[in-house]
């Protein structure tokens, strides 16, 4: 049996298509307020944790700021994260993103 050779290019095309469109890697700075010691650093990651998407996260508690790599299957608003931090006593300032994760 010999395949068609359209539909060995066709099989190639959407083969290719979906590689690219695989989600990226994504970082997620946070900048919040509230954590003094390091012993209040699980009760801010214990959400994420929990989530599909999110590879790592790390807090650094004298800056002030929590980084969420994520495999890019999963995004954040600000509306979410003020959410879920002030539930945990938490302060959210500010958030940026950037491709790739450190």
């Amino acid at each position: 049996m010999t395949t068609k050779p359209n539909a060995w290019i066709a099989g190639i095309v959407l083969s290719l298509s979906s590689l690219s469109m695989q989600a990226a890697e994504q970082t997620y700075e946070i900048q919040i307020g509230g954590v003094t010691c390091v012993s209040c650093v699980p009760r801010a990651e214990a959400e994420f944790k929990k989530m599909d998407g999110v590879k790592s996260i790390k807090t650094d508690v004298r800056k002030g700021e929590v980084s969420i790599c994520t495999d890019g299957s999963i995004q954040f608003t600000e509306e979410q994260l003020n959410t879920i931090f002030r539930q945990r006593g938490f302060a959210f300032k500010s958030m940026t993103t950037k491709e790739g994760c450190v």
